[in-house]
């Protein structure tokens, strides 16, 4: 692994979930559903809590792990936005442009690691 990046907990997306499935489980336990769906339940707040929590990566490979994988030679330009960083990326099947964020905490240290890796990266 080449770099870990720290994610950003003020953003609401990472909360949002985790909040959305707590309400539903208080709810589906106040109405006292089968311990079947409780546990179920369980197992899925848990795995979006170790997901959510879980730092973006840099693998040896150019791979950048955390928020779907993407190909570090792929990317086109960044975005600098106010909770992170914006990817633009050229889709490996049919070349066409999708994005995806990422809340960082340091974004100078994820641009500049970025950069040292594909050059050729325009910055917005």
């Amino acid at each position: 692994m080449k770099a870990k990046f720290k994610k950003d907990f003020s953003y609401p997306w990472f909360w949002g979930p985790v909040v959305a499935f707590l309400i539903f489980l208080v709810a589906y336990v106040i109405l006292g559903h089968a311990e079947l769906w409780n546990v179920l339940a369980f197992v899925g707040v848990v795995y979006v809590l170790i997901a959510n929590f879980y730092p973006y990566q840099l693998m040896d490979n150019n791979m950048l792990k955390g928020n779907g994988v993407i190909d570090v030679l792929l990317i086109r330009h960044l975005e600098k936005l106010d909770k992170g960083v914006k990817v633009y990326y050229a889709w490996a099947v049919d070349g066409k442009e999708r994005s995806r964020f990422f809340a960082v905490k340091d974004k100078d240290y994820f641009i500049s690691t970025l950069l040292d890796i594909n050059p050729n990266i325009k910055l917005n």
